[in-house]
């Protein structure tokens, strides 16, 4: 072929873009040794650029084409390959870095840290973890529209544990109602019971002279739920098990009573992770 570039048709004096994107692969096919280069520390970044520049040149060149239409057609394929090899590296730098950045944001965050001083300050975190564990926030899922669980690394001296916290967002701030409490190699986790102090934090109700403390109650007890309930009616009040059984054969019985309204709503999101409704209204001093 000619190598003056009157010779050359247009399609060979247009950008290369898969020369450019896929520069080694592409050298390869068409011949072309200088994109070679690409693998050599400190040029990777600028031979590239020279190949989208001059690869459609060097490519009519070097190979045998028997038709404009055929240069054009292999030059068009091998763009979009390089398209989409550059789509699926920048979704997949994308993911991780994003992931990281996430995870970051909820290690530093107000709600994600007084969660885990308030349940380091309990008398049987300290025997596992000692007074002064190490923090990592390494998991982080949507559980809903304002819903999230944060999976929290805590390592100790001799003793590493993780801790899954649901949060919800409430008037603005970004509130603990649940952890989990889980090793390294045990799944799943136990609910861990939230001190009083973080469980009760929150913004008041909304509204003018809103009432100060609510009553809890379950909407309904379908079959296969009684366990679970009594199970989480039990730990939140420290009640006996059998007691909490009785007491709940009567939905009108508060599960919880005189709580703040923060607190009646994490209840309520506690209760609906487990598929039972929780209603709350204001506290009654009726027996």
């Amino acid at each position: 072929m000619p190598d003056s570039n009157d010779a050359l048709p247009l399609a060979a004096k247009k950008w290369n873009w898969g020369a450019m994107w896929l520069n080694v692969f592409w050298g390869l096919k068409h011949n072309t040794d200088f994109a070679l280069l690409t693998l050599i520390p400190g040029l990777g970044l600028i031979v590239p650029i020279i190949l989208g520049a001059r690869g459609g040149r060097w490519a009519w060149r070097n190979r045998v084409w028997a038709s404009v239409e055929e240069f054009e057609k292999v030059q068009r394929d091998w763009a979009l390959w390089g398209w989409a090899a550059v789509f699926f590296i920048a979704v997949s730098l994308f993911i991780p870095v994003r992931n990281f950045t996430v995870d970051r944001m909820w290690e530093r965050s107000a709600a994600v840290a007084d969660a885990v001083r308030q349940l380091q300050d309990q008398p049987d975190f300290q025997k596992v973890l000692g007074a002064n564990p190490k923090k990592r926030v390494y998991e982080v899922r949507r559980l809903g529209r304002e819903r999230f669980q944060v999976g929290v690394r805590l390592e100790g001296q001799e003793e590493r544990l993780k801790i899954r916290l649901h949060l919800m967002r409430l008037e603005g701030a970004w509130l603990v109602y649940r952890a989990v409490l889980l090793s390294f190699l045990k799944e799943p986790g136990v609910d861990c019971p939230l001190p009083p102090a973080l469980l009760a934090s929150g913004p008041p109700a909304p509204g003018p002279n809103p009432p100060q403390t609510y009553d809890c109650r379950l909407r309904a007890l379908t079959y296969g739920q009684e366990r679970t309930a009594v199970a989480l009616a039990a730990d939140l009040n420290h009640w006996p098990l059998e007691e909490t059984r009785d007491r709940l054969k009567d939905l009108r019985t508060p599960v919880c009573a005189g709580v703040s309204w923060a607190a009646a709503r994490k209840l309520q999101a506690k209760f609906a992770d487990y598929g039972l409704t929780l209603d709350f209204s204001p506290h009654s001093t009726e027996p």
